[in-house]
This record gives structure tokens, sequence and C-alpha cells, in this order.
């Protein structure tokens, strides 16, 4: 815990702290402000949570403006509408505060972006930024890269092999076809045991429950442009996709778990095969200790095993345990050992390399198998899926950035189209890079790619200025894996992209902003000892975390720690008991202890900074995600007497 000074009558440090009490932006963070906006220079930064992306994003935006750029040429992507909505109506809040300042006012301005002295002619064309923002037509683009694909589909769908007037699913849309797909081919295969889909489905269903069958199904689904590329690529797709992984399990081609036991039971272990097996099950039933006798009902289990797989798994039964070998003084008596000495020194030489390398090729075939018959599943169901979506002209969210890319890639129509792209385009800017998956980089690349390479005049003959790529994010906010996003890809498109402006002697920058003006040092301080081992660094960065520094370094701040709340084995009563009698469980200790300590708070009459004493609205509870904690949390509040807004005043 972290110790703050005291300040008067029982008050605490909480709350926003006044902006006039801040000191002044250091010189290096605006330094590094102007050089991430240049309109002149393509750039990437790397900011920290609360380090002004958005500020930098906008003011790069409006330097465009002021250095003549058409809004038409300016390509702003973003990861989310919301986050297009504000970047948005930060620019044009900035450009229409511009149209009623003085000229001593918008001076300022414009010289603390980084722009030189403005003259007269320079200043009315700041002012006049909002009103050619507004009116230039198809203006201002700032939207989603899910946005910007569908209206280039839009303006291009015989190229993009696209119904002409497609619709898009939405999530909720394209995942109620997903299910319906799903159930179907799962009906399918029940129907039809025999069928490639019905032999996948019984594989899967003896291996694994429901959920994990599920599972493992939307997995793939999740992943489904880049599973069906990699299997419609080539011919016999599955079949060489399964060749490839057989390779990499070193398994032989065409192995199947039927050739393994054959292999084993005739003797590839040690020489030990059936006909010492039956006399060690003779010997031990005759044996009146429970170790033999349980030996001996294993060796049944082989003896009597229905198919070959079963069987070997009855085999390695007999030598392992939990997984991993027996050591062989475990599993026969002594006197059995010293009864039978010949056959307990072939059983030695089964233990334990012969059982490891058998359990070793018996996972593979089973992942290669397995495998397989995970893949026919999902095949089917992704075939289905897509044949209803082509029945009805849907295009879900994989779609317009798959298709998009093989667009802007497409030999035959990529010219046309980077053609009239080209005339429209002269900037791109990323926001929220780290969740940009590698199709969309892919999308993103392709159409830069002319930035680093043509230096033709525009359609109306004139010279070209700077062409420019910019990006901004965190890889350690990298919370999108699920929809495809690679925070690893961050720092490797940068060296790309950087490479590329090398190459074609363009203007490159590399920006770090470290210096957060959302949490207070004491915050900061809490994150960077967490993540100031290696391990934990290397699992949010390729490139080694740098320290955050904090705006407010001389706030107060607070992080407390509480000790971990396990989970006690409660033993089973003997008689029953009123549910209200029943121990608290440790979900329910840690509910009612945040509830307590913001009972006491407001109870107790702690004070804000500013004097105002504390009230429900000032405290904001985090949890991991919705589900139990939440409800025991809500019940808590309402019990200590403190006024909650509830679960469902969020939509989330």
């Amino acid at each position: 815990m972290i110790t703050l000074p005291a300040l008067p009558n029982g008050a605490v440090w909480m709350g926003r702290i006044d902006v006039s009490d801040l000191m002044p932006i250091p010189e290096d963070t605006k330094k590094r402000q102007r050089d991430a906006s240049d309109p002149r220079v393509s750039a990437w930064v790397s900011a920290n949570a609360g380090s002004g992306k958005t500020y930098v994003l906008s003011r790069r935006v409006i330097r465009l403006l002021l250095a003549g750029n058409d809004p038409a040429t300016i390509l702003c992507l973003t990861f989310t509408k919301a986050a297009a909505n504000e970047m948005a109506n930060r620019v044009f809040e900035e450009l229409a505060k511009w149209t009623v300042l003085d000229d001593s006012a918008l001076t300022k301005i414009l010289i603390e972006l980084g722009e030189p002295r403005p003259n007269a002619l320079a200043l009315t064309r700041a002012r006049q930024l909002f009103a050619h923002a507004l009116e230039t037509p198809g203006g201002l683009k700032v939207q989603t890269i899910h946005a910007f694909c569908e209206r280039l589909l839009q303006q291009f769908p015989f190229e993009a092999n696209v119904p002409g007037h497609f619709e898009v699913a939405d999530e909720e849309t394209a995942q109620s076809l997903l299910s319906t797909a799903r159930e179907r081919v799962l009906a399918d295969a029940i129907q039809h045991p025999q069928s490639d889909v019905g032999q996948a489905f019984d594989e899967l269903v003896a291996i694994a429950d429901d959920d994990t069958i599920l599972g493992a199904i939307s997995e793939v689904l999740r992943k489904r442009d880049q599973f069906m590329r990699s299997i419609n690529t080539r011919e016999n797709g599955l079949e060489q996709h399964q060749a490839t992984l057989a390779q990499v399990l070193n398994v032989e081609p065409g192995t199947t778990l039927d050739d393994l036991t054959d292999q084993v039971m005739q003797g590839t272990l040690g020489g030990f095969g059936l006909q010492q097996l039956q006399a060690l099950q003779s010997r031990a039933q005759e044996s009146a200790g429970k170790k033999d006798q349980d030996v001996a009902a294993r060796i049944n289990a082989v003896l009597h095993a229905v198919n070959s797989v079963e069987q070997l798994s009855a085999w390695l039964a007999i030598f392992a345990t939990a997984g991993k070998a027996r050591k062989s003084g475990a599993f026969l008596s002594k006197a059995l050992k010293e009864d039978i000495p010949e056959l307990f020194a072939a059983i030695e030489n089964v233990l334990p390399e012969g059982f490891d390398e058998v359990r070793s090729r018996v996972n593979a075939i089973s992942t290669l198998s397995n495998t397989r018959a995970l893949f026919v599943l999902t095949r089917d169901i992704i075939i289905h899926y897509l044949e209803v979506k082509n029945r009805r002209g849907l295009l879900d969210y994989d779609d317009l950035i798959s298709k998009t890319g093989r667009l802007l890639s497409n030999a035959d129509a990529a010219l046309w189209v980077q053609y009239k792209l080209d005339r429209g385009l002269a900037h791109i800017l990323v926001d929220e890079a780290q969740d940009t998956s590698p199709a969309q980089w892919r999308v993103v690349e392709a159409l830069s790619d002319a930035f680093f390479h043509e230096t033709a005049p525009d359609e109306q003959n004139r010279p070209r200025g700077p062409r420019t790529i910019f990006a901004v994010g965190d890889e350690k906010q990298s919370i999108y894996s699920f929809q495809g996003a690679a925070p690893d890809a961050f720092e490797d498109q940068r060296r790309a992209f950087e490479r590329k402006a090398r190459q074609a002697q363009l203007d490159w920058r590399s920006v770090k902003l470290n210096l957060s003006f959302r949490s207070v040092n004491d915050v900061l301080s809490a994150v960077d000892a967490v993540f100031s081992g290696p391990e934990l660094a290397s699992s949010v960065s390729k490139v080694g975390v740098d320290p955050h520094q904090a705006y407010r370094a001389s706030a107060p701040g607070e992080v407390v720690l509480w000790p971990l709340v396990e989970e006690q084995r409660a033993e089973k009563p003997e008689d029953w008991r009123l549910p209200v009698d029943a121990p608290a469980g440790a979900l329910e200790q840690i509910a009612g202890r945040i509830a307590a300590d913001i009972a006491a708070m407001i109870r107790q009459g702690k004070t804000l900074a500013n004097g105002r004493p504390v009230r429900p609205g000032d405290f904001l509870i985090l949890l991991k995600k919705r589900g139990q904690v939440m409800g025991l949390v809500n019940r808590a509040l309402k019990r200590a007497g403190v006024a909650v807004a509830g679960m469902d005043r969020l939509a989330l």
C-alpha cells in the first residue's frame, strides 16, 4: 500500500484534479507531439495508455488540412464507430473554434501545433477550414476499416466479385447463421454415421464432451476465412493440409492407431507380446495379492478389447498411471516377481523408454486424426454458411476485409482500382494499430503501396506533395486477439513501412509517447512494477516496456492490494442448514469487502480533494467480466445501504 500525505479534516485524495493546478506540458512531449503530427512525414507512434493518441491523431488531420490537402484525400481508419465519431468531433470542434478566434489567439494555436508564424492569408485559410471540410464532396473520411471496405466494394462490385446490392451481416446475424449451419451439419452427421462427416463426428464424440467439441469448432470458425483459404488454395486442400501436419508430427502419412496397435502387440516393446501377457495374467489371477489382482484385471481388458484402439489403450494402462509410466516394481508383487523372474525381466525392458515412445506416437497419431475430424466438420459448416450468405446476398465483416484485400491485389482489376483510389487518397492514418489484424494490414499496405513507388503528377498534372502513412497504437493494450488482432504484428508492420519509406528515400519518424495525462504516478508505478520482470514484459511487447511517466507527477494516488481470498474446502454438514447459515464463499467475501469499504467511506464523511463529501456516484467498480461476481457486488452494495446503478444501466 502506498501512503499518501494527510489532508485536513479527514479528507482523502480522490476525484479529478483541476487542470489549472497542473504543471505545463513538458517541452519534450510537445516536440514529440509536433513530430508525430507533421503532415510532411510518415510516422509510427507508440503511445502508452492515456498519452494522447486521439489528440495527436486529430492534430495531424488538422495539420494536413492546413498544408492544403483536400479533405477527400485523407483517410482515417479507426477500430470502432465510437472512436471514429470522437476523432471527427475533435477535428470539427477545433476547426469550428478557429472561426471566431482573433488573430492573436489563432496565431498562438497554430504555432503550438508546429506551424510557422502565419500571415494574414494563412489565418484566413485556417478560419475557412471548418466550412471547407464540411462542404467538400465526400467529406473528411473518418471511419472504421469495415465501413471503408464496404464503401469500396459498393464502388467496385464487379471487380470484387460481390453482389451488386449486397447487405452487411452484422455480428449477431453472422453468429445466428453459423449456429444454424452448425446444427444442420451435426444433425446430418448423426443421421448418416457412415458419411465422412458422420465418422468425423463419431471420432470427436469418443474423445471429448459436447462443450469441448463445440468450443473447438467455434475456434476454427472464428478464423474461417484463413482456414478456408488454407484448404482451398490447392487441389485436395484438406488432404494436403493433413500431409503437412503429419510431417510436423513425424507421422508416416496414412498411419492409424490400428497400425500402431498391431506393431505394439507384435512385440515392438522389448518382445513383450500376447504370449507373455497371457502367462502373466494366469499367474496374477492365482495370486492373492490386491496388486496382482489389479494387474490381472487390466490384462483381461487387453485380451478382450473389441477393437485395436481399445486394446492399445488397455495395454498402455498396464504400464501407466495418470499418463506417466509406472515403475515396474509398482504393479507386480514381490512374490510374483520372484516366481516369474524371466517375465519380470521382459517387463523391465518395456519401461520406461518403450512406453514413452509409444505414448508419444499415440498422441501424434491421435492429434493428426482428431484434427482431420475437426476440420471435416468445420469445413462443411463453413460451406453451408457460405451458401446461405450467397443466396441472401450477404457479406459478413470478415468478407469485407478479405474481399477488399483480394480486390486490391487482383492483377486484372488492381490497376484500375488503384488508379481510381490514387486520385482520391494521399494520406492514410490508422488508429489503434495494435488491434489491426494481418488481413486488415494487407488492405492498408495495398492502399499505401503507391505512396512509396509512384511519383507521377496527379490527375490535374500537378506535382504531387508528400503522401504519408501514419499509425498510432500500443501493443500492450491489444484486447482483440479473438477477432484476429495480432499485437506481435505491430512492431513487424512498423519495420515494414519504415523499410519502404527508407528505400523510397522518404522521410520517416518513429515516435514514442510515454507521458500519461490520465493516471497519477502511483498508479503508473504500480503498473511498471507488475511488468518489471522480463517474462511478463516480453508477453506484452516485443521491443521492451518503457517506464510510464505521469503528467500529474505530484498529484497523489493510491494503489491498495488486498490479500487473495481462497475458496475454503467446506466440510459436508451432518445436518441440513438454512442458506443464510451457510459459510460465505470467496466471491461473496470479496463482494462484501468492497461494499463495506465503500459504505464506510460514505458513512465517515470522507471528502474529495475539493472538499466535497464522497457519494456513491464517485465510485466505479471494474470487473473482469459480467457474471456471478457482478450480481454479488450489486446485492452487497444494496445490503450495505449504498445506492447503486444496477446491472441494467450500461449496454455493452
